[in-house]
């Protein structure tokens, strides 16, 4: 698992568009000393059919969902292989 921080999770959805690598979801997780809290309620999944889309795309999609998130929090991109 390759977690980023807020920033960095920015810097690696930049990539993916340069790139063409799709995105599928984002996971986040609060990291303390000795243990990772995973947060269901500050993920999501692009890949759902519940999912509706407010961008036209998945990359400013995923930066805006990581924007508006608290800065303790941790995010893995899944990303389509």
């Amino acid at each position: 698992m390759l977690l980023f921080a807020k920033e960095d999770a920015f810097s690696f959805i930049d990539a993916c568009k340069t790139y063409n690598i799709s995105i599928l979801g984002i996971d986040s997780f609060f990291l303390f000393d000795d243990k990772i809290q995973p947060s269901l309620d500050n993920s999501i999944d692009f890949s759902s059919n519940y999912y509706k889309p407010i961008f036209d795309d998945i990359y400013t999609e995923s930066k805006e969902f990581i924007r508006h998130k608290d800065e303790k929090l941790y995010f893995e991109i899944v990303c389509k292989e």
